[in-house]
């Protein structure tokens, strides 16, 4: 609690103005993030017309409570709850967001970067820059530690070079502005550190931009990932505020990623939605697919996530349609199926820690740069990945 004690209002009365009848019922919450987690609380508040002069306005300490409730007392749930929670909150409410935040605290919800991003977004909505300061620097005190290590191992592996070094990694700049950028990850390149010993996208990152990256994330500058054998569109914060806005607007699932696949292989409809769980928690998620390209029992996938879970195109695509992506190690095992040899040379020829799969669009809506439109960039696939397409997939051919 103290690292909020000079920002948060203690308003021990204040009414927080946007509640629904979902968001006060604890066992109605509960139902709705257990079908569908932060995005069931994300489209349940959209459904509704908010009226702030209802009578059933609650507390944000009530509202806690009614989270904690919802949640077991597990802090982990709560604080996802929190989150989406405050995701709902509008333009004009930042006072009510920092109670939350505040009265979150006191029950053991420690706020993250999430949390923080939305708030601060919140407060420059409303022309608080100095509040919004405030929280970026609490933010900045919780990843100091964590980023000292990563400086240091940086420095270990060498660096510098600028932007001609980022090319040399096989990076590109697809787009940028003062405040943040959208870069092209080549595939086989972990986003940062962890157990990989090898140059990672931070590395590049900081030899093109060095200092001149936001200070915010325990990775410089880096506001979402990619699998390491995925390629495509990454964006890149450069700003600590243009950093806050990214994650608010990622998890708020204002920005929209399109993805290409290539899968062993054809479904069995040429378009349509898969909303299965994924990974070990089993989270909800939901995309949508078309089949772009058909060949000898292969085809091409472009695929839109409408959340955001880690391995979800992955997933979706081998458990929720059978059609696992070409050297995907995780679900392409090989084994006994009889694939056709244009497959298997596929497999044999993409480079170590590579598969076919790429983000090929990325759309970044307004208010998070500097321009007054949406921020659209395309990437095209790698190299290797231009056999496949012309080799099993035939464009021309009726599905």
């Amino acid at each position: 609690m103290a690292c909020f004690k000079s920002l948060v209002l203690f308003l021990s009365c204040h009414i927080w103005t946007i509640s629904t009848f979902s968001l006060n019922d604890p066992m109605r919450l509960s139902q709705i993030y257990n079908e569908r987690g932060c995005d069931g609380i994300l489209d349940e508040e959209a459904r509704h017309d908010i009226d702030i002069d209802r009578a059933d306005k609650i507390t944000a300490q009530r509202q806690v409570e009614v989270i904690m409730e919802a949640a077991s007392e597990n802090v982990g749930v709560a604080a996802s709850m929190l989150n989406a929670v405050l995701a709902t909150l509008k333009a004009g409410q930042e006072g009510d967001a920092l109670d939350l935040l505040k009265c979150g605290e006191e029950k053991g919800i420690e706020p993250d970067i999430v949390s923080i991003s939305l708030c601060t977004s919140l407060l420059l909505s409303s022309g608080d820059d100095g509040s919004a300061e405030d929280l970026l620097g609490v933010a900045r005190k919780k990843v100091r530690r964590k980023r000292r290590r990563a400086e240091a191992a940086a420095r270990r592996k060498g660096g510098g070079g600028g932007k001609s070094a980022f090319e040399k990694a096989d990076c590109r700049i697809l787009y940028e502005d003062s405040s943040f950028a959208i870069v092209y990850k080549p595939p086989g390149m972990a986003c940062h550190g962890g157990k990989d010993k090898g140059k990672t996208l931070e590395d590049a990152l900081r030899a093109c931009w060095g200092t001149e990256l936001s200070q915010i994330t325990e990775a410089a500058g880096i506001v979402h990932r990619l699998d390491k054998g995925v390629s495509g569109c990454m964006a890149v914060a450069k700003t600590d505020v243009a950093a806050a806005r990214l994650i608010s607007a990622f998890f708020k699932r204002e920005i929209k990623k399109t993805y290409t696949s290539l899968n062993v292989g054809v479904p069995d409809a040429e378009e349509g939605v898969v909303e299965i769980p994924v990974g070990f928690m089993k989270l909800p998620a939901r995309s949508t697919f078309k089949v772009v390209g058909v060949g000898e029992e292969a085809s091409q996938l472009q695929v839109k996530t409408s959340t955001g879970r880690k391995h979800q195109v992955r997933e979706h695509t081998a458990l929720g349609l059978g059609t696992p992506i070409i050297s995907d190690p995780l679900f392409d095992k090989g084994g006994d199926k009889i694939v056709p040899a244009a497959v298997k040379k596929l497999r044999e020829e993409a480079p170590k820690n590579c598969f076919y799969l790429h983000c090929e669009e990325l759309v970044v809506p307004v208010g998070v740069g500097l321009t007054d439109v949406d921020v659209l960039v395309t990437a095209d696939v790698p190299d290797f990945w231009r056999l496949g397409v012309e080799s099993i997939i035939n464009k021309d051919r009726s599905f």
